[in-house]
């Protein structure tokens, strides 16, 4: 591994920024810093975490922090924690979206967790990337910046000099990834031991539960797509849904790829599977019993259709997400 003699990791403080994940992240690296200190001889180098102030703080930390000053940039890392408010934008975070802008010009990482996504995405610099956020803000994300890529099954996504995550709490697996980025997977695993967490990327696929979209705008799509959730027996038919929509089976079809970016049988496979993944959480039902109700005929169809979709086979998601 190539020697690097400092490590800044900056934490951008904006306003309503979510005060746990700094706290967390600063916790983390405090401790990282310190197993390489006892077990590596202290050859390799120790992060330096300092929180990024550019306008007067709201909160008072007694913590290191950096004022950044024009071209006074000095960082390997650059984090963007989540926010408390649903989406970080507006004029207020102009100073901050600047600042972004100004350290993306420089060899560093920049990273975001959760929703501080959508501040880094308001510099315009992202188009082009593939990222992550977490998979409830797929729809908002998607229509606000639609040359942005976006993976929403993925926990975490690294590419060139930008890693973006899943939620809130994914600062866990932020962190993790850059201790594998700068000490390697040995330091990486040593670290999820003290913590008690995977070191393994998980999938945000795991927890997510199907989320139609109902906002495009095309009114007997979302018709049929409301008649589809309202559906019992889960048996639907193309000849059923050009009925309740009043469109031909063939204008149906191109339609409604273009307003929910699924064809109608990738549809209903994800309305299926939402209603397995309720049954197996909160019911006592047999798995065989609970694909029979959700429209499978063929169990190892349905077996085969689950673990595409959650990225878990029914029994493991039932051992790990039962109520």
């Amino acid at each position: 591994m190539k020697k690097i003699d400092l490590i800044n990791i900056g934490l951008l403080m904006y306003p309503n920024v979510q005060q746990g994940a700094i706290f967390g992240l600063i916790d983390f690296f405090s401790v990282a810093n310190q197993l390489v200190k006892e077990n590596w001889n202290s050859n390799l180098p120790i992060p330096q975490i300092k929180i990024v102030k550019i306008d007067k703080p709201t909160v008072n930390f007694n913590l290191p922090s950096f004022i950044v000053k024009k071209n006074d940039l000095n960082f390997s890392v650059i984090i963007v924690p989540p926010c408390t408010e649903e989406f970080p934008s507006g004029s207020k975070y102009n100073t901050h979206i600047n600042f972004l802008k100004h350290s993306f010009k420089q060899p560093c990482t920049i990273a975001s967790i959760g929703n501080g996504i959508f501040l880094l995405a308001e510099t315009g610099l992202l188009d082009g990337y593939t990222v992550t956020t977490h998979w409830q803000l797929k729809h908002r994300f998607k229509n606000q910046f639609p040359n942005i890529y976006t993976d929403f099954d993925s926990m975490v996504i690294e590419e060139r000099n930008i890693i973006t995550t899943a939620g809130s709490l994914s600062w866990i697996d932020l962190g993790l990834e850059l201790v594998k980025k700068f000490f390697g997977s040995i330091v990486m695993a040593e670290v999820a031991r003290f913590f008690l967490v995977q070191p393994a990327r998980r999938a945000q696929s795991y927890f997510n539960i199907f989320s139609p979209n109902l906002t495009h705008g095309d009114i007997p799509i979302i018709k049929g797509q409301k008649w589809i959730s309202n559906q019992k027996n889960m048996n639907i038919t193309l000849k059923q849904l050009s009925k309740v929509t009043g469109l031909e089976i063939r204008t149906l079809q191109r339609r409604f790829i273009k307003a929910t970016g699924m064809t109608v049988t990738e549809y209903i496979q994800h309305h299926r599977i939402c209603r397995a993944q309720f049954l197996l959480q909160f019911s006592k039902k047999l798995i065989d019993e609970i694909g029979i109700e959700c429209g499978y005929k063929d169990l190892n169809a349905f077996r085969k259709i689950f673990t595409k979709i959650v990225g878990l086979s029914p029994s493991l998601y039932r051992r790990n997400f039962t109520v």
